[in-house]
């Protein structure tokens, strides 16, 4: 798979909101910081959002991780505190509408529990 660094000079946005390099609408991921260390990467089909999500502290452990399809996050959002307890945990429908969502403090306390009515 193609990737490439976002501070790269041919990464843009076109008028319809897609990311593109060289002009046209890009396929890949898109990193940021080292292409072999990233501390970000998203994934990108025809300049959509379309695959893993991922975001690194700079000591490489994992800070929030999603999936996307065609811009929109789906199945579960995964977020964690700097100590690397789990900070969030957001859960989404196949259209992207947010259906739960969880809420701890760096203590693993809970300080948020929500689910939409079904």
């Amino acid at each position: 798979m193609r990737r490439v660094d976002v501070d790269d000079p041919m990464v843009g946005m076109d008028t319809g909101l897609r990311l593109t390099y060289d002009g046209e609408p890009f396929t890949g991921e898109v990193v940021e910081g080292a292409l072999d260390d990233p501390l970000s990467l998203e994934t990108y089909r025809d300049g959509w959002l379309n695959g893993p999500w991922r975001l690194w502290y700079l000591d490489g452990s994992p800070k929030a991780q999603g999936e996307f399809v065609q811009g929109g996050l789906v199945g579960e959002a995964l977020a964690w505190h700097p100590n690397g307890r789990l900070e969030s945990r957001r859960l989404f429908t196949d259209t992207s509408t947010e259906v739960a969502g969880y809420a701890w403090d760096q203590d693993g306390r809970e300080t948020r529990s929500w689910q939409a009515e079904v």
